[in-house]
């Protein structure tokens, strides 16, 4: 029995897709059944140069990255740091360019400056701020580590269910990542 590895793409839906598929024509790189705008298909296959695509939402391309599903992803960087997956950003490739505002109630400013922004200079001015934010992200990341995969196995997320179905696979363990998050949120964060 032969195991064929696959080059796997995570591709942003629509525009991205776009741009992405056309310049990976340029190189050479093609998967005819993608050119088809009838098809309601999001996984694509290229058996000849054994590359799979799929099409997904902007928010599932960096998870399905940073847990294998997909070998190369591409979204927009603001997709990336949003999404704060562990994810490296390999080559920016010029397009998808946005525009990102930041709006509220009108009387948002004031509520920062009443509520948070004491606490917030306190903390800048005596050198504090940046050593608590150091030490409660390191207890964060031991505790995702502890609990994450207790979490998985009580899901039954398994190695087999990586091998055999990719996107949930990513569903569940995406799943417990939220759940270890808001967790970690409640206990360390909140408190």
């Amino acid at each position: 029995m032969k195991d064929t590895r696959y080059l796997t793409f995570a591709l942003c839906k629509g525009r991205l897709a776009k741009q992405t598929l056309e310049l990976l024509e340029e190189l050479g790189i093609t998967c005819e059944e993608m050119k088809d705008k009838n098809s309601r298909k999001l996984i694509f296959v290229n058996e000849e140069l054994k590359l799979k695509f799929f099409l997904s939402k902007g928010p599932d391309v960096p998870t399905y990255v940073e847990y294998g599903a997909a070998d190369i992803g591409v979204v927009g960087k603001d997709t990336i740091l949003e999404a704060g997956k562990k994810v490296h950003e390999v080559l920016d490739l010029g397009f998808g360019k946005c525009r990102m505002c930041v709006c509220g109630p009108a009387d948002a400013k004031k509520y920062l400056e009443n509520h948070y922004l004491p606490l917030y200079e306190k903390m800048v001015m005596n050198g504090t701020l940046f050593q608590k934010m150091r030490k409660i992200d390191e207890i964060a990341d031991q505790m995702r580590e502890q609990m994450l995969p207790k979490m998985a196995k009580e899901m039954g997320v398994t190695e087999e269910l990586k091998r055999t179905n990719q996107l949930e696979w990513v569903r569940k363990m995406e799943a417990c990542n939220h759940q270890v998050e808001e967790i970690i949120l409640k206990e360390l964060v909140y408190s």
